[in-house]
């Protein structure tokens, strides 16, 4: 099911990024898309594979969960997803350009 949706939203990231035209938006959904492929990535060359492998994650910080860098690319690009859209920052041409 995991494999399946970041299928799904890297397909979406793809649509939706040809219309991009501010460079903070660009990054974000670029840290997006790569914390997709970073953990599919995983999900398809681990065993059992067919989608199905394991994520490894393997940096772990005293009283933090353990997480790997794809992970940290997720979270960065939601967090920054955010701010830009808290901010009313523009995704497209128009402002309401989607």
């Amino acid at each position: 099911m995991l494999s399946s949706f970041a299928i799904i939203m890297a397909g979406v990231i793809f649509y939706y990024g040809r219309s991009v035209r501010s460079n903070p938006w660009a990054i974000s959904l670029g840290l997006a898309l790569g914390g997709i492929f970073g953990n599919l990535s995983d999900r398809i060359f681990r065993t059992p594979g067919a989608l199905q492998g394991e994520v490894v994650d393997w940096i772990q910080i005293p009283n933090w969960p353990v997480f790997n860098i794809a992970d940290m690319s997720v979270v960065s690009a939601a967090i920054l997803i955010t701010l830009l859209s808290w901010k009313n920052v523009p995704f497209g041409k128009d402002k309401g350009d989607l």
